[in-house]
Formats: C-alpha cells, structure tokens, sequence
C-alpha cells in the first residue's frame, strides 16, 4: 500500500442547491465547463468517457448515481495509473457545500502538492461560478436593461383601426381570395409584431385578391411596457394566449379574455393566420406549427426558419392558432393554415426583422398580393424586408414538455434553446425536488426558459429532430 504523507480538504460553498449541483457536476458533458484539466472536451466511447488532459487522452469514470451527493470519480492516465478523486456536495444551509480531498502520495514535492491543491481550489470556484451564473435557476430573473434594443414602436396613429374595434384593420380588395390576418402584440411585450404591423400600414400594403386583416392585440399590456421590466407587460390578468377555447371565451371575467372576444370574430372569419411573438431567451427564430401537416408544409414552403416546432399546444390553455377551425383536420381540409412564429428575443433588433420578413413570406404565400406590390424595387412597398431564405429545416417533432411545479425549478446549466442532449437519463435539471432528464436519445431543448418560472409554465419542452417532412411525427403532447 503506498504510504500517504498528507492529505488537504479543498472546501467550496455554492448558492444552489445539493440536488442541482450535484446533477450538473456528475454529467460527464459538463466536466469541460469546470475541470480545467478536461477543457479540451470529452465524448463516449463503447460506453467509456474519454478526455483530452495535458497529460494525453484519460479515461473518467465516475461513482454511480446515488442519494448522498458522492461524487468520487477515477483518471486511467495514458500509462495507465489510476488516480481516485474523492469527491461530494453537501447541502448547507439554503445552499451546498463542495469538498475534495488532494491526496500526496509519497515522492510528491511540497511545490507540486500545493499546484495540486491551487488546482483544486480553481477548478472548484469554476464550478461554483458555473452554477451561480445568471438564469442557472429560478432563483436567478435578472433582467438585463441594456440588453433591451428594440424600443416601442409609435403606434398611436394606428391605434383606432378601422372596423370599430381597437386596433383592427380590415382591407378587402373586392375580388375572390383569401382572408388573410397578421397579429401581434398578443403579448404586450413583444414589439417585434407591432413593428412589422406598422410597416405594413404605413407602406399601405393593400391585398389584390381577398381580405388582409391586421390586429394589435393586447393593447393594455402594451400601453404598460417598460425596458427596465418588460415582463411585467405581457399580460395585465392572464396570458392572453392561453384564452380560445369557447368555454374561456364564454367567460369574459379578465380583461384579456374580454380582449380576445372582441378579436375572436376577426380570427373565425380569417382562412390563413400568421400570429408574431417573440422570446424571453435569446435563441433562434422558432416557427411553432402545431401537428397539421399543412401547416408544417407551409412552414417549409416558405423557408423562414431553420427550425419548426410539431407541437400540440400548451396545458394551460388554448393558444389562438389553434383556435376554431385552424385546430381540427376540416378546417385544414378547407384550406384553413395558422403559423405562430417566435422571432427572437424580445429586446433584439434582429426580432424586428425576422417579423417583418415572416410577414413577406406569408403574405406572398397566400397569393393576396403579388410579389411587384411588395418587393418591386422602387415601386414595392418593402424591398428590404426581405432576408436570406433558411436552410433545410430541422422539424422538431415535440413529445413532451416540463411544467414548473414551483418557482424553484432549476437547470444544471443555463440552455439557449435547440441544445442536443445526446443520451437518454441525462439530468438537466431539478422540478419540485425531482430530477428532469431526458426521454430519449439525441433529444432536443426546445425553448428552455425559467424567466416566467412558477407553478403550471412550461419551462422547457423535449423533440425529436428530422429533416423529412413526411414522416409521422410521433406527437404526445406537451405536458
């Protein structure tokens, strides 16, 4: 047995909690974020876990899962030494406790055991920063104001419409075509929409066949809108979004449900709908087109995003391109579409752009205009709205989602959106004081977000990714 000469605790405290810190240091994908001697990254081999270390190719094994925060885990070096680190969080207080033992086995200089233990000590505040990063959990909803470009547009000399009710525009071109009808605003603060329904008006975009219709929506919520708070203005009594189905509808007891029954007879009437939003995150623009195959061909055909969500709506309520006939397979059959598109971040001035060019798109799609109203040089109304078609799409096929069940839910790390959890069973994050893993392998993060974070959101949503749009998506629902 080789005789130890000297062995030094290395403590760590961190603001989160045992369980989620625990889960985010025991995912192997994760050493790279905090182990400096792994940074060069790590992958799967027939099983094994392999990482590139100054000292060559290692291989990393780590305890098994267990109730007791240990997470010892041994170094095969390329010569093949095997080096145990002893290793655990504990929970402290409110938060946890980090603690590593570095061993000196005997031959060991003092010079070299204490750059061991400096290591150590690095590697752990790593983790702690790391875990205590902004948006790592609930806990975490700072807003950052600077990060807010996009400003209100001035919409008050569009505000009245033109159909008696509140910012409802309706033109009809007098000839046979389809009904057409842009939103935005449906929430107060995503700008994005209003931006491009203003360009619209302004540039007097008017439809040669059927009927363009255009509706700033929650105009109460966006009359509240602050940068230094923009989530503060999305809705003034509830999610406005989540009101049509015909029993909320029949109910108008909040203002956002009174809301919707004004614009509800505009949205029956319309044959194709497109519905701007944005996000709470930066990400990528996300086309959502619920399970339709036709709309989910629309969403190719119109080579807007690199990404269409297959989803079947959300658990709280009806969203309102699901509304009526847009959800149900006669209505689709008549030739009913309805796209929801998200944008990008709410404060992005990119967010303008991808609405302003998602209203393009559709608007050339649905054939109400021809492409020389719109993008004819100096006699279009708005050549330069257009921007680069998408590549191939992604299709990502939604099977389930995470409803918070509690303000404290929290991820192992902060997720962008669209990230690619390659193994089934990984931890991504804790719900309620259980563990949220993913269902299956290569399965995809759709919309992570904790920025809304309390009982009964959806705070992230699990896919499956393709590229064929023909085959059957294999929907359950998000949950």
């Amino acid at each position: 047995m080789t005789e130890l000469q000297e062995a030094t605790v290395v403590s760590q405290a961190v603001d989160g909690s045992a369980e989620a810190v625990y889960a985010f240091a025991r995912q192997m994908e994760n050493l790279p974020l905090w182990a400096s001697g792994l940074a060069k990254g790590i992958a799967q081999r027939d099983g094994d876990w392999f990482a590139d270390s100054p000292m060559g190719q290692v291989k990393v094994t780590m305890a098994p899962v267990n109730p007791f925060g240990v997470l010892d885990h041994e170094v095969t070096l390329p010569d093949g030494t095997r080096v145990h680190n002893a290793f655990r969080v504990t929970p402290c207080g409110d938060g946890s406790l980090l603690t590593f033992i570095v061993l000196r086995s005997a031959g060991t200089s003092q010079q070299s055991f204490d750059s061991d233990v400096a290591h150590v000590r690095r590697d752990l505040m790593s983790l702690k920063q790391v875990i205590e990063q902004p948006k790592f959990s609930a806990r975490s909803k700072t807003q950052d104001i600077s990060a807010f470009a996009l400003p209100a547009p001035d919409i008050a000399p569009w505000r009245a419409g033109n159909t008696g009710v509140e910012g409802v525009w309706r033109f009809d071109a007098g000839t046979p075509g389809r009904h057409v009808m842009i939103t935005a605003l449906v929430h107060g603060n995503e700008l994005c929409g209003a931006w491009a329904l203003k360009g619209l008006l302004e540039a007097g975009v008017r439809p040669r066949r059927g009927t363009l219709t255009l509706a700033l929506c929650n105009l109460a919520a966006f009359d509240r809108f602050d940068a230094a708070n923009h989530d503060a203005s999305r809705f003034v009594d509830e999610d406005l979004n989540r009101q049509w189905s015909p029993e909320r509808l029949a109910q108008p007891v909040t203002l956002e449900r009174r809301r919707a029954a004004e614009i509800e007879p505009f949205v029956r009437e319309a044959d194709w709908l497109l519905d701007l939003h944005s996000m709470h995150e930066r990400g990528l623009p996300l086309t959502l087109s619920g399970l339709r195959p036709e709309n989910i061909e629309l969403a190719v055909r119109m080579k807007a995003a690199e990404h269409i969500v297959v989803d079947a709506g959300h658990k709280d309520g009806i969203r309102m391109r699901d509304h009526g006939r847009f959800g149900n397979a006669d209505g689709m059959a008549a030739g009913a579409r309805s796209l929801l598109v998200e944008c990008g971040f709410h404060g992005d001035l990119s967010s303008r752009d991808v609405a302003q060019d998602q209203c393009l798109r559709f608007l050339l799609a649905s054939d109400i205009v021809d492409e020389a109203d719109l993008l004819g040089g100096a006699h279009g109304a708005l050549p330069a709205w257009r921007l680069p078609d998408a590549a191939e799409p992604w299709i990502l096929d939604v099977t389930a989602g995470v409803v918070a069940r509690d303000e404290s839910v929290e991820f192992v790390r902060p997720f962008k959106g669209l990230e690619v959890i390659p193994q089934a069973g990984t931890v991504i994050g804790m719900n309620g004081g259980e563990a949220i893993v993913t269902p299956y392998d290569d399965c995809v993060l759709v919309m992570p977000s904790l920025r809304q974070a309390r009982a009964g959101v959806t705070v992230v949503r699990f896919a499956h990714r393709r590229r064929s749009v023909g085959a059957t998506s294999p929907i359950a629902g998000i949950g």
